[in-house]
């Protein structure tokens, strides 16, 4: 028995020794066929990106030139060539481009740059060779301004009459250019970029190197198996497009270089990136091919990975707790004010959405049919307004893609005041305890709206007819100091015989009186600019209704009065030219008091203005 367990015991030795073999020689087998892959695609994302490059520096340099096209046009409308007026027109160009400085080259081999400097170009720019090429975009040339510095001009002829008068020209300085293009995104933007001319081999950009030289003077570099030194000069040489692999003397390793030429003068376009960074996948992939092939640690593994999940449930259930009080506290803080500041009550409700996962959450109040909703599309797919108003979690909800959950909110005294609910959410619930959490702060938001209406309407509302009080009034008398109206009509109004009516039929029958004419002026002149000003005073104010459609405002509200028994003057005035809302007022109050002398005139009783 002894001899058939140690049997058994070589055999598994064995077996994992021989699947050992068979793993790493699998392992190796695959890294080699994972490598050539990852070299394949490299060279096909250098390829789309040099695609991408060069179509982004066609459209640059079109883009630029479609802008010198339009100043050209201009100067071509002028009668004289101006310098002045050319001077002018160049120094508003707003560089948004890759043009740095505008300058316009005349056939005396002139050169009147925009800031109004006059060079003499002799030597270094030919008027004739430039126009003879029509548009079109130099190689590098020497700077008319710094001598050490290399640019590419981009001309335009300006034409008269069929003729060339001048070149207009942009400066595209060499250094600027990796800034002005859309860097390629590929490898997390650590692709090098090249632009070379071919016809000497000068690079025009290179942002591996630090200073710009020539490819040809690089020298023969070490190439990596299956390529050969002449490749890439033979490629240049010829306009053709390839790819090599060599070994770069700044980084030390392996660099992958892509090179493609674009369709502007003889240029070619190149991408490398060294192999640490192309095959940063690859090298991760085989790192887990040889953890995969350490059969022997696996049991450490499936350990650690233990602790990992275990660790990371205890931080997950410690974070949850975190954030629920973060939760309840965030959206209590955001309703304090929100009975001030409405806004805050979608924010309260966007943090409930967040918590929930829903797309959509809602507070509907019971008493005022109000429903305060946060959604994340600003769409609703359900009218909120037909919901239950029960406690607890629902579903099938028309409309509603997920369950729908929802709460009711009560007062202190436990009598239902509203729901807050929310729906499609992203992961189901088995219980209304998120909502339970917040519900005391949205029945203080209750709370505090009523309390906040009532004193705000105690300090704005008449409490006797409904009309704006005084200081409704007096605030409005401010708006207008800060932003004096164009046109506005004041409607002054004194009731008449009040003082008789509440010493003959009581002060209950003069307050009918008042809240008679009161709704009758609302009614005519709405109730947002209708005030009760005094005790039998009332003003209104319009800035829409012409002077016939207020006189037969007036004239309805006096038929009705008349029909009650009931009588007041009326004053109206018309805002002027140059007045002011308080002249208007007083005008409008005296016009009130001439009518009201008049009434009692053919009354045969003397004017009581004053008691009145």
């Amino acid at each position: 028995m002894k001899k058939e367990k140690i049997f058994h015991w070589h055999k598994s030795i064995f077996l994992t020794t021989v699947l050992i073999f068979l793993l790493g020689a699998a392992s190796y087998f695959m890294a080699s066929h994972i490598n050539q892959l990852e070299e394949d695609d490299c060279f096909d994302n250098l390829h789309d990106a040099v695609e991408t490059l060069s179509n982004d520096i066609n459209a640059c340099i079109e883009r630029d030139r479609s802008i010198l096209r339009t100043i050209a046009n201009i100067i071509a409308e002028y009668d004289e060539l101006d310098p002045a007026r050319i001077k002018s027109l160049l120094a508003s160009y707003d560089s948004q481009s890759m043009l740095s400085q505008l300058g316009v080259l005349f056939p005396d081999n002139t050169v009147l740059l925009e800031d109004g400097t006059s060079i003499n170009a002799d030597g270094i720019l030919s008027f004739s060779d430039e126009a003879a090429l029509g548009e079109h975009i130099t190689d590098e040339e020497d700077s008319l301004l710094e001598s050490d510095l290399l640019v590419l001009r981009n001309y335009v002829p300006v034409i008269q009459n069929g003729q060339t008068v001048a070149m207009l020209y942009g400066t595209i300085s060499l250094d600027t250019l990796p800034d002005l293009w859309n860097h390629p995104s590929i490898y997390d933007g650590r692709a090098a970029i090249y632009l070379i001319n071919a016809d000497n081999g000068n690079f025009l950009v290179d942002t591996w190197h630090k200073t710009l030289g020539n490819i040809y003077d690089l020298g023969q570099r070490e190439m990596k198996k299956g390529y050969h030194p002449e490749q890439l000069t033979d490629d240049l040489a010829a306009g053709k497009s390839g790819h090599v692999v060599f070994v770069s003397k700044t980084v030390g390793e392996y660099l992958y270089f892509y090179y493609e030429p674009i369709s502007v003068n003889n240029w070619t376009l190149a991408l490398s990136v060294p192999e640490s960074i192309a095959f940063a996948r690859a090298d991760a992939v085989k790192q887990l091919l040889y953890y995969f092939a350490a059969f022997e640690c696996v049991c450490f593994v499936l350990y650690f990975i233990w602790m990992f999940f275990y660790i990371k449930r205890e931080a997950y259930d410690k974070q949850k707790r975190v954030e629920f009080i973060s939760y309840i506290h965030d959206v209590e803080k955001t309703l304090f004010t929100a009975h001030q500041k409405n806004e805050n009550i979608k924010s309260a409700l966007k943090r409930i959405g967040d918590m929930t996962t829903a797309r959509t959450v809602f507070f509907k109040i019971y008493a005022e049919d109000r429903v305060y909703c946060w959604n994340e599309n600003d769409t609703m797919s359900v009218d909120i307004r037909t919901l239950p108003d029960g406690n607890g979690l629902f579903t099938d909800i028309p409309g509603a893609k997920k369950n729908l959950m929802a709460i009711q909110i009560t007062d202190v005294d436990d009598k239902p005041i509203g729901c807050l609910g929310a729906y499609n959410m992203k992961h189901s619930w088995s219980s209304t305890e998120l909502l339970d959490a917040v519900a005391l702060s949205f029945s203080m938001l209750y709370h505090n709206m009523r309390s906040f209406s009532i004193i705000q309407k105690m300090g704005t509302t008449d409490t006797l007819t409904g009309l704006l009080n005084r200081n409704s009034f007096e605030l409005r008398l401010d708006e207008y100091q800060l932003n004096p109206p164009d046109a506005l009509t004041c409607i002054y109004a004194d009731v008449n015989g009040l003082h008789d009516m509440n010493n003959t039929q009581g002060h209950k029958a003069g307050d009918e009186m008042l809240r008679f004419i009161g709704g009758a002026m609302q009614k005519q002149f709405g109730s947002s600019c209708t005030y009760r000003i005094g005790g039998d005073e009332f003003l209104a104010f319009t800035d829409d209704k012409t002077p016939d459609a207020i006189e037969d405002s007036i004239l309805h509200i006096k038929q009705l009065l008349k029909q009650r028994g009931y009588h007041a003057s009326f004053g109206v005035e018309r805002l002027q030219g140059g007045g002011t809302v308080d002249e208007l007022i007083k005008a409008a109050e005296q016009k009130m008091y001439r009518e009201k002398r008049s009434y009692y005139e053919k009354l045969g009783i003397p004017a009581r203005i004053d008691a009145d």
